[in-house]
């Protein structure tokens, strides 16, 4: 028995010492071969790393005016402030939070934060990236209860770029209060530069409330007056008599006519047991004589119009618009631009369903008929002819390098159009607003086209349009107005370009 318990006795006392010798082995590990990772690993669960958010950039007007703010915000990184509320909405536009689409995207040097407010629409949108800061970084020490103690270093953030637009305070709430309570829109550019000076959209909305009030985006969406809808861009209309300078100017250069083609005026032009009449005798019952390009574009003579379109048929009235940039979308660069329609036979077959007619012919040589167009597009062309012969990109940043490229237009041909423009801003022309004008006694010549769009829905007033460019000879200023369902250009549309040029000319 004895020898039993002896054994036993070894068996227990080599368990404990195989135990022993095991708890030793991993004290010596962990306290002498591994202290160097698990000092590591106390002093970054002691040392706390925390993101220090940046400013987004802001945006600046041609003077220097401040038009975004921000604010510090316990929800979001920073808040965006908008102080001019409405009047830049459509151009500067507004922020939210990220999409998913925003948040995976990398191509900004930086990339996004769920909890920061990135550009949605507008020139937010299309400066995001640089106008996105650079987050800094502080280490802090903590204690056992992760309670910060002191700040071991910090790497300040960095502000986004501030950007200098080329647009102009003062002429934007002058357009602003001209449109009150319109629809409508305007767009002044430098047509020598494509600076954009005025670009408005009314109704507006505040895209600081956007930002504020989660319900409100959908009470703006739900207005029918449409305060979202961008209609310097996106809006297409009937363009009327503004076409006009833009078909003589095609008609010249392809020969259809020449600076010596004269027109009689009856009056009424018959074509195929359909009556058709030049506006003036429509409405006072008087003829205008013998008529030229130059009268055909002052007094707006669809007479004159009819036939040029009779003659060169609808391919080539289509053609003159693509000529002068009916067929493109300029502003695609920052704004989702609405395309034009510009109407042949093809199309008319395709949409309609039926053949094109002499009728469409003439419609379409006064601007009329399925013919829709955008403000901007109207724009293009008249800066076109402003500019003499050059088209220089539209530009809302100062300083931004300029693309011009210069269009191949007979100068003859483009100083009589533009002498028509300029005698319809003249006694006797069309647009009375501007028969001699003057700003603060000095005489400013102004050339342009009035225009007065029959609507799509025959029971409303017709669309106002007018376009100009100033001063004549040497122009440094294009606007264009467009008022939907106004009533006539010259007496609508024309005021509130006055409105605009009024300030310009006096700053």
């Amino acid at each position: 028995m004895k020898g039993l318990y002896d054994g036993r006795t070894r068996i227990l006392i080599g368990i404990i010492l195989l135990a022993y010798a095991f708890l030793v082995v991993e004290l010596l590990k962990k306290t002498v071969f591994s202290s160097s990772y698990y000092q590591r690993l106390s002093d970054s669960n002691a040392i706390r790393q925390i993101e220090i958010s940046a400013p987004r950039g802001v945006f600046y007007d041609r003077n220097n005016e401040l038009l975004t703010t921000n604010t510090e915000s316990k929800r979001y990184t920073f808040l965006r402030e908008y102080p001019y509320h409405e009047l830049y909405a459509h151009v500067i536009g507004y922020v939210g939070l990220p999409s998913d689409k925003n948040l995976k995207d990398r191509t900004c040097p930086v990339k996004a934060r769920s909890n920061e407010l990135v550009g949605v629409y507008g020139l937010e949108r299309m400066y995001e990236c640089r106008l996105r800061g650079v987050p800094g970084v502080r280490y802090a020490m903590t204690n056992a209860q992760g309670q910060e103690q002191v700040d071991l270093a910090v790497t300040q953030p960095k502000k986004g770029e501030d950007i200098h637009l080329t647009l102009d305070t003062k002429l934007q709430k002058a357009a602003a209060r001209a449109l009150k309570g319109k629809q409508g829109a305007v767009l002044a550019t430098n047509p020598t530069t494509g600076e954009v000076l005025v670009f408005y959209s009314s109704p507006a909305f505040d895209p600081q409330r956007i930002i504020h009030t989660p319900r409100a985006y959908g009470e703006y969406a739900a207005d029918p007056l449409q305060p979202l809808f961008n209609r310097v861009v996106s809006g297409t209309y009937p363009p009327g008599s503004v076409v006009k300078p833009m078909y003589a100017l095609g008609a010249l250069e392809d020969g259809v006519i020449d600076e010596y083609t004269i027109v009689e005026d009856t009056g009424v032009l018959e074509v195929g047991g359909t009556s058709f009449g030049n506006w003036y005798y429509l409405q006072y019952g008087r003829k205008e004589g013998s008529v030229d390009v130059e009268k055909a574009i002052a007094r707006s003579n669809d007479i004159f119009f009819y036939t040029l379109g009779i003659q060169g048929g609808e391919d080539k009235l289509v053609s003159w618009l693509k000529q002068f940039r009916y067929d493109k979308t300029d502003m695609d660069a920052f704004f989702a631009q609405t395309p034009s329609t510009l109407p042949d036979d093809a199309w008319k077959r395709e949409h309609v369903g039926e053949q094109w007619y002499l009728g469409d012919t003439i419609n379409l040589s006064i601007g009329q008929g399925y013919l829709l167009v955008s403000p901007t597009q109207v724009h293009s062309s008249a800066s076109l002819i402003a500019s003499g012969g050059t088209w220089c990109p539209y530009v809302f940043e100062k300083g931004q390098e300029l693309d011009c490229s210069q269009h191949s237009l007979n100068s003859e041909h483009l100083q009589l159009v533009r002498a028509g423009m300029r005698a319809a801003c003249s006694t006797g022309g069309t647009a009375y607003p501007f028969f001699n004008y003057k700003v603060q006694g000095r005489s400013i010549g102004v050339a342009c086209k009035t225009g007065t769009a029959e609507s799509t829905a025959k029971t409303e007033d017709p669309h106002a349009w007018f376009t100009a460019f100033a001063p004549a000879g040497n122009p440094t200023i294009a606007i264009t107005v467009l008022v939907e369902h106004g009533g006539e250009g010259s007496a609508v549309a024309a005021p509130i370009a006055k409105a605009v040029l009024d300030v310009y000319f006096t700053q």
